[in-house]
């Protein structure tokens, strides 16, 4: 009974006796590798060569896009998603994805006047906004009285205090 030890070296011997009789060589190949790295639109490999000129392909690797980051290109509205873009740094090819908007909310203070209404609340580049009125203040008026001299009456003077 042969040992497992045995038949994979008698497996090697026949083995490595089929590459030399194909290959047209004489003698043990010893191969120098090259790793050809991918491109965005070509595999990757190993080329291995012997100094006979025998050489041949291995370890293959797919092509590869190198994206940057994602970049939001056209921001949602109304419930609809963004639109995000991301650009190869090699070839420039481009690629899009959707994303659930992220609200940026600014907060938005219009303060009132004694005539006009002013606004409060929160509001999104996408439109979406949650402002409330703010009434008009009214005039706060305040009195001064001018006392009457020789030469002229008296008067009183209704000056509001938030408008002047």
């Amino acid at each position: 009974m042969f040992s497992k030890k045995l038949i994979k070296v008698l497996t090697f011997i026949f083995v490595l006796s089929l590459v030399i009789i194909v290959s047209g060589c004489d003698h043990f190949h010893s191969y120098v590798s090259e790793v050809v790295k991918p491109t965005c639109d070509e595999e990757g490999y190993t080329l291995f060569t012997c100094s006979c000129g025998h050489s041949y392909k291995g370890d293959y690797s797919d092509p590869a896009h190198k994206f940057g980051e994602w970049e939001v290109v056209t921001p949602g509205t109304n419930g609809n998603p963004d639109i995000q873009q991301a650009t190869c740094e090699v070839c420039g090819e481009t690629i899009q994805q959707e994303v659930e908007h992220e609200h940026a909310f600014i907060e938005v203070l219009v303060p009132p006047t004694c005539t006009e209404s002013g606004l409060k609340g929160t509001y999104c580049e996408c439109g979406e906004e949650h402002l409330i009125e703010v009434p008009a203040l009214n005039h706060d008026y305040q009195e001064t009285v001018v006392s009457p001299s020789c030469k002229e009456e008296g008067y009183t003077v209704h000056t509001c205090t938030r408008c002047d």
